[in-house]
């Protein structure tokens, strides 16, 4: 079948009278306003400038948008971007026995200890600590020490308040936040030398004080503390899928 002299046969029927309709509309307002094209663009660059650098995104100029489609690959800063930029606490692993060191006593020993940091991880520790609680108060702090790059050192007591309205002991150790947080039980093996240290149930005396210590291993280590082979291999998964894993030991 050939083809009207003119018509290009590489374009549909539909196409080329949409082209055409084009090409007659673009005439019209060239002849009625040629001011509106001109505007056009630069109006749009305008606005669009404008409304990214209101959403925090700089566009610099009319060219950045002209190469925009020419994007294949989109890198973002995840932190506060694609993320809430605030960490929070997602497991609790308890190395020992639920009779020696209860979790309503360890997050009151912890949140305290924690709650005189600058750390963000600090922070995050603290307000789960409140929130497991259900308090914004906690004990007192003292003889407060942090070596940045590894951890804290410090002494709490005055917890028992907040024992006494949160005793747990029958709960055992597998109770948890099933929102905020996985808490789960591991037992100390015959021989073993836990990371929390309380050879004895500690009572509940208005006297009670802890030594603290919230770090990473050589932290630890730096405090004459040996970590189990179980523990630390359980340390490097957490950290190999991107997380921060802490170590707590109360003495």
């Amino acid at each position: 079948m050939e083809s009207d002299q003119g018509y290009d046969n590489s374009i549909s029927k539909a196409e080329a009278v949409i082209k055409f309709a084009f090409q007659a509309s673009i005439t019209v307002l060239c002849i009625a306003c040629p001011c509106s094209l001109g505007l056009a663009t630069p109006t749009a660059v305008m606005v669009g400038t404008g409304v990214g650098a209101q959403n925090g995104i700089l566009i610099k100029g009319g060219e950045p948008l002209e190469m925009a489609h020419k994007i294949q690959t989109v890198v973002f800063d995840k932190t506060g971007t694609i993320t809430y930029g605030a960490p929070k606490v997602i497991q609790v692993k308890i190395v020992v026995e639920g009779n020696r060191m209860p979790r309503s006593r360890l997050l009151a020993i912890v949140g305290t200890a924690e709650n005189n940091s600058e750390h963000p991880l600090g922070a995050a520790i603290t307000k789960y600590c409140k929130q497991e609680l259900g308090t914004e108060s906690l004990g007192v702090c003292a003889e407060f020490q942090t070596v940045p790059g590894c951890g804290i050192r410090c002494q709490v007591s005055n917890t028992e308040t907040l024992l006494r309205q949160h005793q747990d002991d029958g709960e055992g150790n597998n109770q948890g936040n099933s929102i905020l947080v996985q808490i789960s039980d591991c037992r100390t093996r015959p021989g073993s030398h836990p990371l929390i240290m309380d050879a004895q149930p500690l009572p509940l005396v208005q006297t009670a004080s802890y030594v603290v210590l919230i770090g990473n291993r050589e932290w630890m280590r730096r405090n004459g503390l040996q970590i189990r082979p179980d523990i630390d291999e359980t340390m490097t998964e957490h950290e190999r899928r991107g997380r921060t894993a802490v170590l707590v030991a109360v003495d």
